[in-house]
Parts: C-alpha cells; structure tokens; sequence
C-alpha cells in the first residue's frame, strides 16, 4: 500500500513538472471561441439555464453535457482567464493518470508495470494536445472516466453485485457524456476479461464461452449504441460530417489504414507532430496503403500467435485497434487526417502490451534502466512539445514546418495576419491555402471574406460560393456568403444563406442580425422584425440592432 501511495504521489508530481507551463498557455482563436470564449451559453458560468442547455444541445457537433458543465464551472471560477480554465485541464490530466495506474495494479496485481503504463501514458508528447488545448477537455473527462469504468468493472468482475455494476454503469454514461468516442468501452471490457482478469480462455476463445460476457454488457453496448446515435445527429445537425463528394469513402478507408500504422509510428518515435495534419493532396498511394495494410496485418497475427507467452501484447494490440475505430475518418468529423488528441485512449493499448511483455524490472536491471530512461527522454520531449503552444502563430508555424501542403495552418496564420492589420499578407498566405486544397472551406472561406473587406465583392462572393459547395453544412461560409450578397445589393439571394445560418446557429446574434437586415431589404418586414427582436434578446447592448430593428417596425406599420 505505501508502495502504491508513493508511486501515485510521484505521477502526478511527474505530471506537473512535465506539464509545467500548461497553465501559461492562451487560449486559441481554433475551436476555443466556439467552444469557450465566445460562447454565449457559458457566458453566465454554471446555472439552471446552462444546465438545460448542456443536457440538449448538439453544439459545436457533439453531445457531452458533462464536457459543457466542466467548462461552465470553469467560467464561475475563473471567467475568461486561460491560466484557470489550464490548470483544471492538467489537474484532470493527472488524476486519469492516477486511475489508471490504479486500475491497472488492481487489475493484475503488479505495481510497477502498472505504473509504467501509467507514465508511459501520462508522459508521451502525444497527451500534449488534449492537455494544452482548453477545447480538448472532453479528451480528459472522458478518459478520466474510462479508467474510473476499469476501476468499478474490476470490483464487479470479483464480485458481482447490482450496485457494482450500477456503479460501472454509472461512470460509463458519465464517460460517453464526456466525450462520444468511449462507445468502443465494451469491447475493451471484454479483452479485460480475457487478460488479465482470466475470465475467458484467450487462446481458445469459444462462443459458448464468449457469449455469457457478452450478455452482461449488452446494457453497456445499449448505451453506446445511443450515444453513437446521438452524435451522428449532432455532427450531422451541425454541418460537421464531410459528404462523400468531399472525401470519397476510398479516400477515408485509405487514409484510416494509413493512419493506424502512422499513430503507431509517433507513439514509437513521437516527432514532427503537429496540431493539424492534413489529407495528402491527391490522397494516398496504393503502395502505402497496400505497405501499411501489411503491417498492421503482420502486427495483429504475430499478437495472436503469441497471446499465451505474452498475452497483454494481444490484449493491447487489440486494444489500440479496437479504439482507434470510432475516430479513424470512415463517417469523416472535420478536416483531419488523423490528431495527436485520438490516441489518448488508443494510447493505453501500446502501453499496456509492452510493459506486460518486458522482463521483471525487479529482476532486471536492464528493463528498469531503460524503462526509467523512456520516461526520462518522453517528459523532455512532452515539455517541448507544450512549449510549441505557447502562443497560437508558432503552433501553426511548426505544423507548417512538420507537415506537407498543410492548408489549415496557412489559413490560421493569414487570421493572425489579419488580426493584425496585414490584409494583404493574409490574402497571400489564403490563397496559398487554396492552391493546396481548392476544396478546403476555412481557407476558401477567410480568402473570401477577407477580398470582401477590401471592397472587391464579386471575387470574394465567388469564394464565398466556392467554400459553400465544398461544405455546404459551413455555418461561417454561409452566413459570410450571405452577408456579402447583401452588402452587393443582392438581398434576395443573400435571404436563404442566412436563413441556413440562422437555423443552424440561432442563439448567434450576428447572424439573426444580418439575416433580420437582408429581410428587410428584400422587402420583407414581418420576417424582419423576428430576426432584429432575436438579434436584440440575444445583443441587447447593440444599438445598431435596436435601430433596425425600430426600422422594420416602421415598415411592417407598427
């Protein structure tokens, strides 16, 4: 037990150090003002009407009210400052570090393998992203409760009781509230079951055998089975998931075998990581698709072969697979290819196959050795991992650096540029985002938006229509495109983009502003007036949206 106390003690001071400038970090203009910092619904900090909103709302594509109720605390402590809303994220960071350890020790009943795993999880430059990244909290929520799951499954699997399994599901829904991706939490239970817990025969796995543990999870399988159903609502609500034309199912089947060996490969060697990495331009080739096929092949039969010696490289093997499923493209969720944030579950599948099939480092000095010094070199190279988000510019520059063609990050350093006061270097680097993906919808979106700000509307409507085509479900390319038509006195047209826009954004003001504005000047007052009276509820500090909407009354004759 003291050994237990002094390890756990260790991790998270470990975690801290390596961690350290987490809580300096800023907040980013990438994810975090949708998520956070320009959110209206957290603007007020935890309440009733926050609480509501968390448990319904399919919000920035997702499902997990626990992920927005962790962040509206956050804003009744701290508001809008980013050392706060950090610190929580490296605090929760360490504690599913803890739990895993102790899931782990009571699951095999080996202390220092168990904490291996644990700091070879906690301390891998891979973690940094879901850490540093205020809008990756759901990363840690959910796999803090994940490991809380294990906890609870291994007491019931001991010793079944209702209020066991009550628990186990208890923190399960908690998990999939926290974040969608903990759907594959089943699967992972059942190669629990078969190591370490010995409750099936992992090298003669029979269906008679199989079945009984089955059975018990089907109210588990239920409730991922719901959760998956309710985040393919959301993103589909939300304009998040690709249409096949966007990325044809090839490309994604592609891609999610590439990817697999590529994860892989930087939990292994983990450098030229970066906060985007974009699909290849021109996707691809077969030889690399065929080569990674191959080795993920070659991987999973030589884990089987050697699941009775080594029975946690079959069990971790399977594990990392299995948890990359949800997350590898095939229904496609944004502009990834793949992101450091995926494997922060997958992640403990690696971890757990080589500290189980290593020598005793009791035994074996040389396994302590080199144990102690992959934990050494992976909190140096996690340390100046974080260091790259001190400030969003370098972020974006290094994933620039690190990647090929990356689309995404000339598009965040034309925004930087914008913000400050180089339109021109922004339009450059925007159209050098097009040149790289002529389909990608942010860059199409900002070249756009920022040729309209220069008075040149025909070219950036162009763009504008471009970025609507490549995504149709865009909200900031449609409302922009509406705007810019209404701004070239073609209200009419501008009408149904911003009716998109409002309907899949109603609580924006700008929005119901601008679509309140085109209404009325295509002659309709009525729907005007509806539009201003929601811009004002929403912005009732905006004199503009007052006076307008003071307008349409007057048009409409009241």
């Amino acid at each position: 037990m003291r050994t237990r106390i002094a390890i756990s003690a260790g991790l998270v001071a470990l975690c801290a150090a390596t961690f350290l400038a987490v809580p300096s970090l800023p907040f980013l203009s990438f994810d975090d003002p949708e998520y956070l910092t320009a959110n209206p619904h957290l603007a007020g900090g935890l309440g009733a009407d926050t609480v509501a909103w968390a448990l319904t709302t399919g919000h920035a594509a997702n499902w997990h009210p626990v992920t927005w109720l962790s962040h509206a605390l956050d804003v009744s402590l701290f508001g809008l400052w980013p050392p706060g809303h950090h610190a929580v994220n490296l605090a929760l960071h360490a504690l599913g570090a803890l739990l895993l350890f102790l899931a782990v020790a009571r699951l095999t009943g080996s202390t220092w393998r168990s904490a291996l795993v644990a700091a070879l999880f906690a301390l891998h430059p891979l973690r940094v992203e879901s850490v540093a990244w205020v809008s990756e909290r759901k990363d840690l929520l959910g796999g803090l409760f994940w490991f809380a799951t294990m906890l609870a499954y291994e007491r019931w699997a001991r010793r079944p009781s209702p209020a066991r399994y009550a628990a186990v599901t208890a923190l399960f829904a908690l998990g999939l509230a926290s974040k969608p991706m903990l759907v594959t939490l089943p699967f992972a239970l059942l190669l629990l079951d078969a190591w370490p817990l010995g409750r099936l025969d992992l090298a003669h796995p029979s269906p008679r055998a199989l079945w009984p543990l089955v059975r018990e999870k089907l109210p588990l399988l239920a409730l991922s089975a719901a959760a998956s159903a309710i985040t393919l609502a959301a993103q589909s609500s939300w304009g998040s998931t690709r249409p096949l034309a966007g990325i044809p199912l090839a490309d994604r089947l592609a891609n999610a075998v590439v990817a697999v060996v590529l994860y892989l490969v930087k939990t292994l060697w983990p450098s030229s990581l970066a906060v985007f990495y974009p699909y290849p331009v021109g996707g691809h080739g077969a030889l690399r698709v065929a080569a990674a096929g191959a080795t993920i092949a070659a991987l999973t039969a030589g884990a089987l072969l050697l699941r009775r010696r080594f029975p946690s490289l079959a069990v971790g093997w399977l594990w990392f697979l299995g948890t990359l499923v949800p997350v590898l493209g095939i229904v496609q969720v944004g502009n990834q290819a793949m992101a450091d944030r995926y494997t922060y579950v997958p992640g403990v599948g690696l971890a757990l196959a080589v500290a189980f099939a290593l020598p005793d480092a009791k035994r074996s000095r040389a396994t302590a050795a080199a144990a102690a010094a992959a934990i050494a070199a992976l909190a140096v190279a996690t340390a100046v991992q974080v260091s790259r988000w001190s400030s969003e510019r370098e972020l974006f520059e290094h994933a620039a650096r690190v990647t090929e063609g990356n689309w995404l990050a000339a598009t965040v350093i034309g925004m930087d540029l914008e913000r400050r006061g180089d339109r021109a270097g922004a339009i450059a680097r925007y159209r050098e985002a097009v040149g790289w993906n002529p389909r990608a919808p942010e860059a199409l979106n900002n070249l756009g938006n920022a040729l309209t700000a220069e008075g040149r509307l025909d070219e950036g409507i162009g763009y504008l229509r471009e970025a609507v085509r490549a995504w149709p479900g865009h909200l900031s390319a449609l409302s922009n495109l509406g705007a810019a038509l209404a701004e070239a006195g073609r209200a009419a047209e501008a009408v149904p983009y911003l009716a998109q826009a409002a309907a899949r954004a109603p609580d924006h003001a700008g929005i119901r502003y601008n679509h309140g504005l085109a209404l009325l000047d295509a002659g309709r007052p009525a729907e005007a007036v509806t539009e201003l009276e929601a811009a004002v509820r929403l912005s009732p500090g905006d004199p503009q949206a007052r006076a307008w909407l003071e307008r349409a009354r007057a048009a409409q004759g009241r």
